[in-house]
């Protein structure tokens, strides 16, 4: 394809969007607030390349409204800045805002199609949530605790060991426990093929899950021009993920398959799904479904575990006193004597207040995924149109100083009762990390679960406190992120101890077991 047909194809799609623009702005009725822009492109060239939920809290607060709207190239968006509007909308309203919109970036060139937290909403989309929901149901769940438990004392040992690859345990310890429940596959080390699978896999889903990051994103129609062509870089990188993003479904799944014919494979989330298809059901479809289930649980699961247990450490180098507080509250039940373990969960509040406070304070998806209107609507007077991209802007709601003083402040204790119990309606809110309606996590008991078990144990064994220069002055890390779809601590440094030699024989004791 020359350049020229390049440019009167862009030009074409320049087009039709100024008309499908200017035929909606004609019958929007009461607009959104929120800035006008220009004619066609609208407020495109207003967002940032990044964190651009700062940007939606800034025009909040500019219109005093926690809904608004702008424009982009045409298609409406709407911003929710409110739990009370998200509840509104996305929860009772959810069966026309659990759509997604298009995404040929991430979809259909780099190839996650599979991925059904990406689908489009619709028969194939419910197919996956119901075989996912057959293993990562509040009752099914519980079954994987002893695994979540054995890679939380592998997680030990290695921390005891070489503490200062923290970061590479936490890689390490989310990858082994989500091949080992998903498949039965035991990983060697951080370097194991599976795990570079997944590493390889992350670029794709933090870049090109944000909608409209890509230009491609906008004009669809862009996806058919050649790599070599000026512009077309977005061609030759998603070539380069997409062997990674098709082989991430595929890879652990055909061995698996291969240790059930060869009898070899021990049970599994995988190998258990494929035993409950009955002789009524399309076996290859089924199939299929199992596989896309599996493959969204790797991408889904490991990664946002990495970045919440990262935050946790990073939150307890920097706040000593909250540190010690959870720590005598985990001494308080097992008196220094054993490791935490589930038959703990949920009896010890403050653990919980530091997790929901974790994933308040720096959450690891701020604008969650991007909901899609179905029909139109009204609300409050405004009209809403039918093809809209919705955000819930989470960092916003998290943040909210009416729920939350000082919001940017680490304070466990806003989560706590006078009485030392749960506040359970504020915990709940922090729940919105997970999503709203249809389109929340089904797997979020599984998470939390897990995410409690490594901090429990993480607590109960070791202090963490700021590294040290030549002269001994400690080195305070500076809370900065890495900013995509997914969020993560940049490198920082910690030092890791073991509490007392009490705590070393525990350690010891509990790999050994394993």
């Amino acid at each position: 394809m020359s350049l020229p047909i390049v440019q009167t194809l862009v030009a074409s799609a320049l087009i039709l969007a100024l008309f499908a623009w200017n035929r909606r702005a004609s019958r929007l009725g009461k607009r959104l607030p929120g800035p006008k822009g220009w004619p066609f492109i609208g407020s495109l060239f207003d967002l940032p390349d990044n964190c651009e939920w700062e940007k939606f809290t800034e025009w909040s607060r500019t219109y005093k409204s926690d809904i608004i709207g702008y424009t982009r190239l045409g298609t409406s968006v709407i911003v929710i800045s409110s739990r009370q509007v998200a509840n509104d909308l996305l929860e009772k309203r959810s069966s026309i805002y659990s759509d997604r919109p298009r995404m040929p970036m991430l979809n259909e060139l780099a190839g996650m199609d599979w991925n059904f937290g990406f689908m489009p909403y619709g028969k194939l989309w419910k197919d996956h949530r119901t075989v996912f929901a057959k293993e990562m149901n509040p009752i099914a769940y519980k079954h994987h605790r002893a695994q979540q438990y054995e890679a939380g004392c592998s997680l030990l040992r290695r921390l005891l060991d070489t503490p200062e690859n923290f970061m590479g345990h936490l890689r390490f310890m989310a990858s082994s426990l989500v091949m080992s429940t998903g498949y039965a596959i035991t990983i060697k080390d951080e370097h194991d093929p599976y795990v570079e699978i997944a590493e390889r896999t992350l670029p794709a889903q933090s870049s090109a899950g944000i909608s409209a990051r890509y230009w491609v994103d906008l004009w669809p129609i862009l996806k058919y021009v050649p790599s070599w062509a000026p512009g077309a870089g977005f061609k030759r990188e998603a070539k380069e993920w997409r062997k990674w993003v098709t082989a991430m479904p595929e890879v652990a799944f055909r061995a698996t398959k291969k240790g059930i014919v060869e009898g070899s494979a021990a049970s599994s989330i995988v190998s258990r799904l494929l035993d409950r298809i009955s002789e009524d059901e399309d076996y290859v479809y089924q199939e299929h479904l199992i596989r896309g289930c599996a493959g969204t649980m790797i991408a889904a699961g490991s990664d946002t575990t990495v970045s919440v247990l990262g935050t946790f450490l990073l939150a307890m180098t920097l706040h000593p006193e909250i540190q010690k507080k959870a720590q005598k509250a985990m001494d308080n039940v097992t008196s220094g004597e054993r490791l935490p373990d589930f038959s703990d969960y949920e009896s010890i509040p403050y653990i919980d207040a530091v997790m929901k406070e974790v994933h308040r304070w720096h959450g690891v998806n701020p604008l969650g995924l991007p909901h899609r209107l179905m029909q139109d609507d009204e609300y409050n007077g405004y009209h809403l149109p039918t093809g809209s991209v919705v955000f819930a802007n989470i960092w916003e709601m998290q943040h909210d100083p009416t729920l939350f003083p000082e919001p940017y402040e680490f304070k466990p204790d806003r989560f706590m009762n006078a009485d030392g119990s749960l506040n359970v309606a504020l915990a709940k809110d922090s729940e919105i990390a997970f999503g709203f309606g249809r389109r929340a996590c089904p797997g979020r008991e599984m998470a939390n679960a897990q995410v409690w078990m490594m901090m429990a144990l993480i607590l109960s064994s070791f202090d963490i406190r700021p590294a040290e220069d030549g002269n001994g002055k400690p080195i305070i890390p500076v809370a900065d992120y890495h900013w995509g779809m997914l969020t993560f601590p940049k490198e920082f440094q910690c030092l890791i101890c073991p509490r007392s030699p009490k705590s070393v024989e525990l350690i010891r004791a509990h790999s050994t077991a394993l």
